[in-house]
């Protein structure tokens, strides 16, 4: 099985993918392409740029693509393609991506997605740009439901404190 936590930046997807991972021992800890890439020497813009999120998204693709199962992946491409759309107002095509990312979608088992809250649980530094974050939340939100329509992935949408999403993921699973 492939897990993968989308949501907005300053959502919880660490806490949750940390906690799970503790849950589900027999799962690899995937983290988030951008951590991956800096850590092989990537450079990203001071601010996040079309270009840094592409980067992103070629990489959270191979990383999907070439994992076994029983991983928990930290975002999915469906993040990026959000945050591209975000900071362009939808005026960049995406659709060279459609297919790739469709096929890519088909190999993901469950979504679970971390929507902003409201109230709002976790408080977003105006450092991290919390328009952006609002933005990227409602693009995503669309983006998830509008693929899991085409694809067989499920989507389990949690909120609460970090015993209550995990709490809800948990139950999810038993429930398959």
């Amino acid at each position: 099985m492939k897990i993968a936590i989308s949501g907005s930046h300053c959502t919880g997807k660490t806490t949750i993918l940390d906690d799970l991972g503790s849950s589900l021992d027999n799962f690899e800890i995937i983290e988030e392409p951008y951590i991956l890439l800096e850590e092989k020497g990537h450079e990203f813009s001071d601010s996040p740029s079309e270009d840094d999120f592409i980067a992103q998204l070629d990489y959270s693709i191979e990383l999907i693509t070439t994992s076994q199962n029983n991983r928990l992946f930290e975002r999915c491409p469906l993040d990026f393609v959000a945050y591209i759309n975000a900071i362009n107002n939808n005026s960049v095509s995406l659709e060279e991506y459609r297919e790739q990312i469709l096929e890519v979608m088909e190999l993901i088992d469950i979504v679970i997605f971390v929507p902003v809250e409201n109230p709002d649980r976790i408080r977003c530094p105006d450092s991290e740009s919390p328009e952006l974050r609002k933005e990227v939340d409602i693009q995503l939100q669309d983006l998830i439901y509008e693929f899991e329509g085409s694809n067989e992935f499920q989507v389990v949408e949690v909120r609460g404190n970090p015993k209550e999403r995990i709490k809800q993921i948990t139950s999810f699973l038993d429930s398959i």
